[in-house]
Parts: structure tokens; sequence; C-alpha cells
């Protein structure tokens, strides 16, 4: 089994962002265990229906043209917008956060990449590059 690489210091950060989200489209959220491979299921306020789950990534270092994110990632999102449910990629980078609403994905490059410096073997697999412009602000 692959050695979990989040800390409580990422989760804190993570959840900060998922604040952010969340205040901007009044939501209500809930912390996704890992095999569900997705950080938080949404829901409207006052609701218990999720109608969404989000990614929430954290970027300490410059934004480059495009986001690299994991294909396999991208296609859990796919599954589970089969059931309706949305899916949502937020992102805090340089002190700001935006979001990407998840939506076909084959108009973006797919390549080989992953971590400057692997931390194991896992590091490096198929990704696909969002561009920057695909983003919006909140």
């Amino acid at each position: 089994m692959r050695k979990l690489y989040e800390t409580k210091e990422t989760l804190s950060e993570e959840l900060e962002v998922m604040e952010v989200f969340a205040d901007k489209f009044k939501l209500e959220f809930r912390k996704m265990p890992i095999q569900y491979r997705l950080d938080f299921a949404l829901m409207r306020k006052g609701q218990s229906n999720i109608f969404g789950m989000a990614e929430i990534r954290c970027r300490s270092g410059t934004w480059y043209p495009t986001l690299l994110v994991s294909l396999q990632k991208l296609m859990h999102m796919d599954e589970y917008s089969k059931f309706g449910i949305r899916c949502v990629l937020v992102l805090k980078i340089e002190g700001n956060v935006y979001y990407w609403p998840y939506s076909n994905f084959s108009e973006y490059d797919i390549g080989w990449g992953g971590r400057n410096i692997p931390r194991d073997d896992q590091d490096s697999e198929p990704v696909v590059h969002i561009p920057r412009s695909a983003f919006k602000a909140i």
C-alpha cells in the first residue's frame, strides 16, 4: 500500500480553501473517505443530498500555463458525473483561489508528467494539462 502524503497542515489548508469556495457559492460540505478519490462532498445549504464533489489543490509555486491533473482523477470525476454529480477542481495558487468546473477534457493535452522531484515510483503518470484560462477566479 502506498504511503499517504497528507499531513495535518495540508489537510488544514485544503479545509481553508474549501471554506472559501463553499462561502462563495453558499454550500455545505463534508470530507470524503479516501476511497471516493475526491476530497469533499457538496450539498446546498440546509439539504443533505449530495449534488457535487470537489477536489482541492494547493500550490506554493508559480502557476504555469497549464495545471497538471492526474488522468485517473478526471476519470473519477467523469464517473461521478454519470450519476448527475457535478465535480469541480478548486485551486489555491499565488495567494488566490480559482475553480474549474469539470467538463469534457478531451480537448486538453494528455501527456506523461508528475512531480519534478518524485517521492516514489508512482509520482509520474498520465496527466491532463488544464489551461490556466479554463479556471475562474473566486
